[in-house]
């Protein structure tokens, strides 16, 4: 067994959480990401001490991989509201399975492809249709077709961090949507 599956290590990071690669030196253990990712994505230089330790923390605590969605979708909120954007920005493409936004009189769609997740689509949501050129589902916004796009992502991302209108980040549940802050 290696140490990245042993039970001894569920509080320690394993993995760097911008990249996913295994973390083989203790500096990068204690923070989270390995020293290339630290040097690209890292809290800036330009916070305070206070605000970079706090960073710190909460890039160490999303590399642990023990958050619910919900807490990823906080902390990634925290690491914005501190100040450090490039960090966010970074750790928000590693987390959020799904990104919906408003397109007209329609919503865009944006997930990790799924042949299951499209099925699904297809047979739940009428009106849907999908853009080749943006690679995004458009979907009619309509109660009906509202309520039944949200019944497909919980079907297939339950539990994991999405992005909806104004960048609002929350948690896609087994029941429900609940957002747990905004982003911008």
């Amino acid at each position: 067994m290696s140490y990245e599956n042993a039970p001894a290590t569920k509080l320690v990071a394993t993995h760097c959480v911008a990249c996913g690669r295994p973390l083989v030196d203790a500096q990068s253990i204690e923070a989270g990401m390995g020293p290339d990712c630290r040097g690209m994505y890292g809290a800036p230089e330009t916070l305070t001490p206070e605000a970079r330790a706090d960073v710190n923390a909460r890039v160490h605590r999303l590399a642990t991989a023990t958050l619910t969605g919900a807490e990823i979708a906080a902390e990634l909120v925290m690491i914005r509201a501190l100040g450090a954007d490039v960090t966010a920005d970074k750790l928000e493409s590693r987390f959020v399975v799904a990104e919906i936004a408003p397109a007209g009189d329609l919503l865009s769609v944006v997930t990790p492809f799924d042949m299951s997740f499209v099925s699904d689509l297809k047979d739940s949501v009428a009106g849907r249709r999908w853009d080749a050129a943006k690679k995004q589902w458009l979907i009619p916004a309509t109660r009906d077709a509202k309520n039944a796009l949200w019944a497909v992502l919980r079907r297939h991302f339950a539990g994991g961090v999405a992005r909806g209108p104004d960048g609002v980040l929350f948690q896609i549940t087994a029941l429900v949507a609940v957002a747990v802050g905004g982003a911008s």
